[in-house]
């Protein structure tokens, strides 16, 4: 028996819990459907991006009140006789926190679960309720951001139960509701660490974060008129030298002085190469031609080589040629 009244009490939680206020109301009052508005939210928050806090605070009573009002019947059911009467009426007030956050009717993308956290607290646990109502209120007002006093909402609860000596059924519901309140605010606390959360009452805060659905035109760029700039007067170099030896600065200052112009005079054209003589022409075969053209070539005379003297010694080794003998008369 006593698993079916935890089984029932989680069922109805959800089914309670999952009914989105905020989306049912802005459509009712003709607002459209609230998720294409701002952040897309369902919750009171977003509810009052579209101008009427009539139907933010109607939101915000119903979001606290379903999940309180699931607790409270659970409560109800199970009677006072049942030892676990307070843990199935928590059991009924952390599904309709859960079906708020993830409701089937919206395929479980809902809100972040602020106004059911504390509609469920009021309700099951009230001391933790007003610990964590008067944490948001400091906090809200120091720093003016409505998720990061959530937070702080959230984180105090459990620690606040474990402190002051409540059942661990309490102990653990305000932990796990800690911990799905933390989780659906990952976005919130990225732009808190980056400095970038609205603050409440910014409006341009709050402009800033409805931009992604509805993004604002691109103002033309204005022309660029470039006005004409006179030309700079030229500057006389100094020389550093100057400054140390202020005997010298007459002749640096005539030294640094424009220079004159020097005259460079054109040069000369070179002159024209003399033309060809004309050549009458002569008709083929002309012998005059040809001789005049091509004379006969003279003879070129070649010195005989003088001959090399020869050695005395070999001069007198040479005999003489013997002289033949007369012959004789015959008898």
């Amino acid at each position: 028996m006593l698993p079916l009244y935890f089984t029932l009490a989680a069922v109805f939680g959800y089914l309670l819990g999952s009914i989105p206020f905020g989306l049912v109301i802005t459509k009712a009052a003709g607002l459209g459907d609230i998720r294409a508005i701002g952040s897309g939210n369902i919750g009171a928050t977003n509810v009052l991006r579209t101008g009427r806090k009539d139907l933010a605070l109607a939101t915000l009573l119903l979001d606290a009140g379903k999940a309180g009002i699931a607790l409270l019947i659970a409560r109800a059911v199970a009677g006072d006789d049942n030892p676990y009467q307070v843990a199935i009426g928590l059991t009924a007030g952390a599904a309709a926190f859960i079906g708020h956050c993830f409701p089937v009717w919206l395929k479980f993308n809902g809100g972040k679960g602020v106004a059911t956290f504390f509609g469920v607290l009021f309700a099951g646990v009230w001391p933790l309720g007003v610990i964590s109502g008067i944490t948001w209120l400091a906090v809200a007002t120091m720093f003016r951001t409505s998720s990061l006093a959530a937070l702080c909402a959230a984180a105090i609860a459990p620690i606040a139960a474990l402190v002051a000596g409540f059942s661990w059924s309490e102990i653990i519901f305000s932990a796990a509701i800690a911990v799905l309140i933390f989780w659906r605010h990952s976005g919130n606390i990225a732009r808190i660490i980056a400095g970038t959360e609205p603050r409440i009452g910014d409006k341009k805060a709050a402009a800033a974060e409805e931009a992604p659905s509805e993004p604002a035109a691109t103002p033309e760029p204005a022309p660029v008129i470039v006005e004409p700039t006179a030309e700079p007067e030229p500057v006389a170099p100094t020389l550093p030298v100057a400054e140390e030896a202020p005997e010298l600065a007459p002749v640096i200052e005539e030294v640094a002085s424009e220079p004159e112009p020097i005259a460079f005079a054109p040069p000369e054209p070179e002159p024209a190469p003399p033309e060809p003589t004309p050549v009458d022409p002569t008709p083929a075969g002309s012998p005059t031609m040809i001789e005049d053209v091509a004379p006969e070539p003279e003879p070129i005379a070649h010195a005989a080589p003088e001959p090399e003297p020869v050695a005395p010694a070999l001069a007198e080794a040479t005999p003489e040629p013997a002289t033949p003998a007369e012959p004789k008369p015959e008898a």
